[in-house]
């Protein structure tokens, strides 16, 4: 992914379907940012409780992150389990208010892009935030549905 996040924004740009918060202008500057980032995977957890996202940390997995791709496409699907810490309740992804409180231009500035960098490619609003320990999937209670291969 790394090459394709600039070309990618620019799509999103010119077909009209970029998040509110993409200017057209900012996608050379959140395309270096992203560049910039610690490379991690994004994994979004679709549960009878909530939605949980997390990143994965390449150095944890068992097999090498490309294969994830090449394995499974954007979605790996079925019944998996998951032992994980929880990191941060869901919010509204309300940018911080900096009412009654200033770290100065700078810092201010740097904490705004942080939290529009966070809704824009990171956590989505709403979601909760965990450290998976562990994730493996369930050899009971879960059959793939052939019917449809």
């Amino acid at each position: 992914m790394e090459g394709l996040w600039g070309p990618a924004l620019n799509i999103l740009v010119a077909t009209g379907q970029q998040p509110q918060q993409v200017i057209p202008e900012m996608v050379p500057s959140i395309t270096e940012a992203i560049k910039a980032m610690p490379r991690a995977i994004h994994a979004h957890y679709l549960t009878k409780f909530g939605a949980l996202w997390s990143s994965l940390q390449l150095t944890g997995l068992n097999i090498p992150a490309s294969d994830l791709t090449l394995k499974y496409g954007g979605t790996v699907s079925g019944l998996w389990r998951v032992i994980y810490v929880l990191d941060a309740w869901a919010d509204g992804g309300v940018a911080p208010d900096f009412t009654g409180w200033s770290g100065g231009a700078a810092v201010d500035g740097v904490l705004g892009a942080m939290h529009g960098l966070r809704t824009i490619i990171g956590r989505p609003a709403g979601w909760m935030v965990i450290t998976p320990l562990m994730i493996f999937r369930s050899v009971r209670g879960w059959k793939p549905d052939l019917s449809q291969s």
